[in-house]
């Protein structure tokens, strides 16, 4: 089972992937990236070396590759190895990526009406 605050790995892509939100009533969770952080790069939710153990550069949350994608679309890709997990996000770093993806201009409208139905419902995050 995932939840907000898993990390993984993909075997097609050597940017770190994790859960910020979900499952919604349908079992979805909105899923992003960390990537280096670029100049241009969407700065709502920057991020430094040793945040996550992952992480060793400036990096930031790409925002414009944030998805919702189905629970079982991910437990059945750790089934067949094509996932790896990592160390769970931070309470404080989620709470930042998830305050992020409400100021990036780039979050999709789902994205953000989950997490802000999650918080009218009183999610602690």
């Amino acid at each position: 089972m995932f939840k907000q605050g898993d990390s993984f790995l993909h075997d097609w892509d050597d940017h770190l992937w994790f859960v910020f939100a979900g499952p919604d009533a349908r079992d979805q969770l909105a899923i992003s990236n960390f990537t280096s952080q670029k100049e241009g790069c969407d700065a709502s939710c920057l991020v430094g070396p040793g945040e996550h153990p992952w992480i060793t550069h400036d990096s930031a949350v790409m925002y414009p590759e944030a998805r919702l994608s189905p629970s079982s679309m991910l437990q059945t890709a750790e089934r067949r190895q094509l996932l790896r997990r990592q160390p769970e996000l931070s309470r404080d770093l989620l709470k930042r990526i998830r305050d992020g993806a409400l100021k990036s201009p780039h979050t999709e409208h789902g994205i953000r009406s989950l997490i802000l139905n999650e918080r009218a419902s009183g999610s602690p995050i």
